[in-house]
């Protein structure tokens, strides 16, 4: 039987990809057993589902794509498997710490003495995470204790909280959400949150006006970019579909870090984008892309105004100069500064290039790029803290030659 609720979706899909018979391929995914059910979740479910699940009996079908499949089940999964009645309700939290137990080992003692064998609460260290040191597990036959216990670890432990998020390329609208009203809670974050409405409204403007086949995204596995990429996956997502296709290029200009090229083959992956490889330099590669994809017309950039390119910027959206490619440069993170790049990025859990780890604040040719030293250690020589600790935004490019 051709269910005609799941027939809208699949057509809406289908058009946006380049399968000239639609009709007939609406037909192969739409034929489903008369008796079964869509999935979409509930009105209490958090974020949206576009794909919905097919329920025949006690059967559910997921989508064949991971990243739909990982969506689905987060978003279902208490519609899928609902408390039943008479059980207890087990209670199970992480809580990520960005430091180490050394630090709370006196609280956690008091925590096991108050709740006794009520609650357990694991307590491991992590050593290969650059956004926590500790990983607590609280765990409780009993939910209300549960609850009790956590609210207490985070009461006392929550100037080092960390939100963290293994996949930050999914459920990205309700997620950026949940950071901006973070965000306002404070002054200074208050002020990066209307900046960011700003930027937003500059990514509507032009996703409102354009087709995804006319945009493309420049990428080169820098932390400004990476932003962009963030920023331009929430705004497809919400626009256009989850997970929707971006188009990306990346001009290799110069004699590249092995680690940047590692981080944009993995990462274009993680945030399905569709990349694109041109030879520099940056005019003609612009003129590789032009050939190659005629129609793209607007390029997105992770340009800011402290970059040498970017300050020649008069305003976020411009048209290249005459006599290069013609093409609309759109730089929305134009007036952001270092740190609201790095708030951003480690407030979404954003994955970024491992030498910003390594205490590189701006990448550049292998051969004359080193790690910041405002950022190498007084008691360590030839060590160096993240990029994310540099204070002074001014020494951002102290590591370029």
């Amino acid at each position: 039987m051709l269910n005609q609720d799941l027939k809208i979706v699949v057509e809406k899909l289908l058009k946006r990809s380049s399968i000239k018979d639609v009709d007939r391929a609406a037909k192969k995914f739409c034929e489903i057993p008369k008796s079964a059910t869509l999935l979409w979740g509930t009105p209490e479910t958090p974020g949206s589902i576009s794909f919905p699940l097919v329920k025949v009996q006690n059967v559910v079908s997921f989508p064949g794509v991971p990243r739909f499949c990982e969506l689905a089940f987060t978003l279902l999964e208490e519609q899928l498997f609902p408390p039943v009645e008479g059980c207890g309700a087990f209670f199970s939290e992480t809580i990520h710490v960005r430091t180490g137990e050394i630090h709370f080992s006196g609280f956690l003692t008091e925590i096991a003495d108050k709740y006794n064998e009520s609650v357990v609460i694991g307590c491991y260290p992590i050593l290969d995470n650059s956004y926590f040191k500790t990983k607590l597990v609280i765990e409780s036959d009993h939910a209300e204790m549960g609850k009790s216990a956590s609210k207490d670890l985070k009461d006392y432990l929550h100037k080092d909280l960390v939100y963290f998020d293994k996949r930050p390329w999914l459920n990205t609208h309700q997620k950026f959400d949940e950071f901006r009203e973070r965000l306002s809670k404070s002054e200074e974050g208050a002020a990066f949150a209307k900046k960011l409405d700003q930027t937003m409204k500059v990514f509507d403007e032009i996703l409102d006006a354009n087709t995804p086949e006319t945009i493309a995204i420049s990428f080169n596995g820098g932390k400004d970019c990476t932003v962009l990429l963030q920023l331009l996956r929430i705004k497809y997502d919400e626009k256009f579909g989850d997970g929707t296709k971006l188009k990306g290029f990346h001009i290799q200009c110069g004699d590249e870090f092995p680690e940047v090229a590692e981080f944009i083959s993995q990462v274009v992956k993680l945030y399905n984008v569709e990349m694109r490889e041109y030879a520099g330099p940056l005019k003609a590669g612009l003129e590789e892309l032009q050939r190659d994809q005629p129609l793209v017309d607007i390029v997105f950039m992770g340009s800011r105004s402290t970059d040498p390119r970017g300050r020649f910027m008069k305003s976020k959206c411009e048209r290249t100069d005459k006599g290069w490619p013609n093409f609309l440069r759109v730089c929305p993170v134009l007036d952001w500064s270092y740190t609201e790049v790095w708030t951003f990025l480690r407030g979404l859990c954003v994955p970024y290039c491992s030498l910003y780890d390594r205490g590189f604040t701006s990448l550049g040719d292998k051969s004359r790029t080193r790690p910041n030293p405002a950022l190498e250690s007084p008691s360590q020589p030839g060590t160096f803290k993240p990029a994310y600790m540099l204070i002074e935004d001014a020494l951002e490019r102290n590591g370029r030659q």
